[in-house]
């Protein structure tokens, strides 16, 4: 009995399905397993995906290979825990155009994930509105923070005295309503 191309058509179908919950499957077991999911960056670096003692998703999770265009952060201050929805930026072209042109933030703020630690630093160019300049470290702990910079700062870059891996730019004053401060935690919710 000859079969059909529509009947191995449907056939190949339902295979990749099945291959595809099986797979999806066993990272989910492998993640319940080990507490991470081993996903690696192009850098080989496997991103940490344990939760920190308040049962919140680290930083990490927004690295590169996580592929994300949008989160939202817990940051913890002497005010309390302040929510924040952010877009992600995580290539070096998304990186690069920032909030470049941009009219306004939307009542969001722009998360800045990079592969590894460094000293990244930020400028206003093309900015139609000053922002607060939020620097992060690996371990999720604000290192620095720039208050109210300006559009005409531009082209002085602002950095901070030690490495961070993430940057969040937020409108202006908003560390100051929040009473964000350095030593603040940031975490995914």
């Amino acid at each position: 009995m000859p079969n059909s191309p529509k009947k191995i058509i449907l056939l190949l179908a339902v295979l990749v399905a099945i291959a595809a919950l099986v797979y999806f499957a066993y990272v989910q077991f492998v993640s319940n397993q080990s507490g991470q999911i081993d996903q690696r960056g192009t850098t080989g670096q496997v991103l940490d995906r344990e939760r920190d003692a308040n049962g919140e998703l680290s930083l990490a999770t927004l690295l590169p290979a996580a592929d994300r265009s949008a989160a939202s952060l817990s940051i913890r201050s002497g005010q309390g825990v302040t929510a924040l929805e952010v877009d992600v930026v995580n290539t070096e072209q998304s990186q690069a155009q920032g909030l470049s042109g941009k009219e306004t933030l939307g009542g969001k703020g722009m998360l800045f994930a990079f592969r590894q630690p460094g000293s990244y630093s930020l400028w206003m160019k093309d900015m139609l509105f000053p922002l607060d300049m939020i620097w992060i470290d690996r371990s999720g702990y604000i290192v620095h923070i720039e208050k109210d910079v300006s559009p005409e700062s531009y082209p002085k870059p602002f950095s901070p005295p030690v490495e961070s891996q993430f940057i969040i730019e937020v409108s202006a004053g908003f560390a100051q309503f929040f009473n964000i401060s350095v030593g603040d935690k940031v975490t995914v919710k």
